[in-house]
């Protein structure tokens, strides 16, 4: 093997990287749009599909009554399919 193949395998992880943080910041900009408030990327987690929020019980509460207006802009930026819930 080498180098030009190792390195290769060695920057897969990073463009994997990249599009887990692009995700959460366009999770990010989108509620932060919706909600009317800073909604930092540091308090959204995305496992097997599912955006989980640490965010205040209140805030919480507007995400679910405006779910369908939140999944109209992901669906306009092209990333409904991978995140399925928001919770």
């Amino acid at each position: 093997m080498d180098w030009k193949e190792l390195r290769l395998l060695l920057a897969r992880p990073t463009g994997f990287l990249q599009t887990r943080i692009q995700l959460k910041k366009d999770v990010s900009d989108i509620l932060s749009e919706v909600l009317g408030v800073s909604f930092p990327e540091e308090s959204i987690t995305i496992k097997n599909g599912v955006a989980f929020l640490a965010c205040h019980p209140v805030l919480r509460s507007e995400v679910l009554i405006k779910k369908p207006r939140i999944f109209e802009l992901l669906k306009g930026r092209g990333i409904s399919d991978r995140v399925s819930d928001i919770r």
